[in-house]
């Protein structure tokens, strides 16, 4: 579970270009890949489709010696078209992502080398084929591509000095030759940038996407989660367990005598209360993957336990309670101790097709009151029963 101090510090990664820790820049990366998918799929197909139907056009608008055809058409059709071919499908099909990402990195290559293969027949006299050409495609592939922008920034100073170098070197007219460099130059500090700038607003937008999501599952206060992820996840539990046949624990605990906590201390400490509560509880009760702990409202508390027994309920619910007393309070202004303790209300049952989260709800409530008139600090245990076949 990604923590507020984690998910802030990931923030602060993002608006400065770094990666993510760990588990986050394996989220992000499997996010770029899921978003990216169609259109690495697309820009491979693409580039496919362009090097199946270079044969069409390489005498007439490349003006490609004869001699040279044999050779054209292996690069194309015997290297680049399969290449982008091979990376699409496998974007498309394969699970396997380091294979995925090699094939994908290998048809990167396989294209610029073919582009730069082309431009060196050219200045050789062989054929005539623009050197810009070298941009637009890692331009294509920095835009739709969705690739790490240090890759793209290593092939940009890679493939692009190997152009400019031939460009100085071949070129038969200084002028055009001095035009193509100012021309690669350009587009290299376009790429690079782009890159970079690209995957910066990517990954700002998903991490305040994973944080608003975390803002809507989880209460700041007490790191519990909160009522509108409960009201989500509390009724599939509930289906889960009449399909399973499985007793669900629900404890509704609220603070004794908060109000008077606030109006004595103030309302910091009152946050400071419902904050150490719920780490008290996050690190001591129900934490199994289906169990639930909940912010419910103000300072009452709602805890829900999958697959217990009754025994069990009244072995947690006293644990509960003695966990509440044992939170160490002390009043920074005062140095007064304070005592907490709290009321709860809880049930369980094995839910049937009649069991409506609101009513099984409303009896923990009805219970939690039951303990308050009571005396407070005690638990009102009592078995869930349908309203129509209750006695």
């Amino acid at each position: 579970m990604i923590e507020f101090p984690e998910m802030d510090e990931a923030r602060r990664q993002a608006f400065s270009g770094r990666r993510f820790k760990h588990e986050l820049e394996h989220r992000y990366r499997s996010a770029q890949r899921r978003r990216f998918r169609v259109l690495r799929i697309s820009l491979f197909l693409i580039l496919a489709l362009g090097f199946l139907q270079a044969p069409l056009y390489d005498e007439k608008l490349f003006k490609a010696d004869a001699s040279l055809l044999p050779l054209l058409r292996m690069l194309e059709l015997g290297i680049a078209a399969p290449a982008n071919l091979l990376a699409a499908f496998l974007t498309w099909r394969s699970p396997n992502q380091i294979l995925v990402q090699g094939t994908q990195v290998a048809a990167v290559l396989v294209n610029v080398f073919c582009i730069l293969a082309f431009r060196y027949l050219a200045l050789n006299g062989h054929m005539n084929y623009d050197g810009q050409m070298l941009g637009i495609v890692l331009l294509a592939v920095t835009t739709f591509g969705g690739f790490r922008w240090v890759r793209i920034l290593l092939a940009t100073l890679v493939f692009y000095s190997l152009a400019i170098a031939m460009e100085l070197y071949l070129a038969n007219d200084i002028w055009d030759g001095a035009l193509q460099v100012y021309a690669l130059a350009f587009m290299a500090l376009i790429t690079g940038l782009g890159a970079y700038t690209q995957e910066l607003l990517t990954r700002i937008a998903w991490i305040n996407g994973q944080k608003t999501k975390i803002m809507a599952r989880t209460d700041v206060l007490t790191g519990l989660s909160t009522r509108f992820e409960f009201n989500r996840l509390f009724p599939r539990l509930l289906r889960q367990a009449r399909r399973e046949q499985k007793i669900i624990g629900i404890a509704l605990l609220d603070l004794d005598h908060f109000k008077n906590i606030n109006d004595s201390h103030g309302h910091l400490f009152g946050d400071e209360v419902l904050r150490r509560t719920g780490r008290t509880l996050l690190e001591n009760l129900a934490r199994r993957g289906l169990d639930l702990r909940t912010r419910y409202g103000g300072e009452e508390l709602l805890l829900v336990w999958y697959d217990v027994t009754p025994a069990a309920m009244t072995q947690l619910t006293g644990q509960l309670l003695q966990l509440i007393r044992t939170i160490p309070l002390e009043d920074p202004k005062s140095g007064e101790i304070v005592a907490l303790t709290a009321s709860v209300g809880a049930t369980w049952l094995i839910p049937d097709t009649h069991s409506v989260p609101e009513r099984v709800l409303n009896h923990a409530d009805t219970l939690l009151y039951e303990a308050k008139r009571a005396g407070r600090d005690r638990v009102r245990l009592v078995p869930y029963v349908e309203p129509e076949t209750r006695a």
